[in-house]
């Protein structure tokens, strides 16, 4: 019986561990979808509109969470540059992410402190807690990794066509605006608009 806790405890782990992985991962299937999705956008005007304002709202939310975390003045410059590798440029998006740390880590605790998954445990309530506010970073840290890949993928692109368009005549400046219309479809990482 004493046994069977630990390997009960390994197993939750592993379980969580596996959701995690496979809750990050791209499968083909979803990157098809995506891809599908984005051809038929102009079908769904009305639903965008839905969408834009669930968002907007969403957004603002976490932003009101985000102003009541606290945060440390050393780890605000490390989490800029970490989000504006991930590409997210706005004044707001550390609002935002502060706000989905806290947002994670409070649903963990109340999921395992509620009496809907088992009995209520103190301890697995602040494994969840701290969980929660790890994930956000770590699913953060692997989208900048996917976006420097995705930038290290267009790169050889953007120079190829940067090159023949200063041969053809073309000032650097129009050279780079030429390479980014050219690209726009084909490698959207490199829009210079922020989210």
């Amino acid at each position: 019986m004493t046994m069977l806790l630990p390997i009960l405890a390994f197993l939750f782990a592993s379980l969580l561990v596996a959701a995690a992985a496979m809750m990050f991962s791209s499968t083909a299937s979803t990157t098809i979808e995506r891809r599908l999705g984005e051809l038929t956008i102009g079908t769904q005007g009305e639903t965008k509109a839905e969408q834009a304002e669930y968002k907007k709202a969403i957004i603002e939310a976490l932003k009101r969470v985000g102003n009541a975390a606290p945060k440390s003045e050393s780890e605000r410059g490390k989490l800029q540059q970490r989000l504006i590798t991930a590409g997210y440029r706005s004044s707001e998006a550390m609002l935002v992410f502060f706000g989905v740390r806290l947002a994670c880590a409070l649903f963990g605790f109340a999921l395992l402190m509620s009496p809907l998954v088992g009995r209520p445990n103190l301890l697995m309530g602040l494994g969840a807690c701290a969980l929660g506010y790890l994930l956000p970073g770590m699913a953060l840290a692997r989208m900048a990794k996917k976006r420097q890949h995705v930038i290290r993928l267009g790169l050889p692109d953007a120079l190829d066509l940067l090159v023949v368009s200063v041969e053809a005549g073309l000032g650097l400046d129009q050279a780079i605006q030429r390479v980014s219309t050219e690209l726009d479809f084909a490698h959207p990482t490199f829009r210079t608009n922020s989210r």
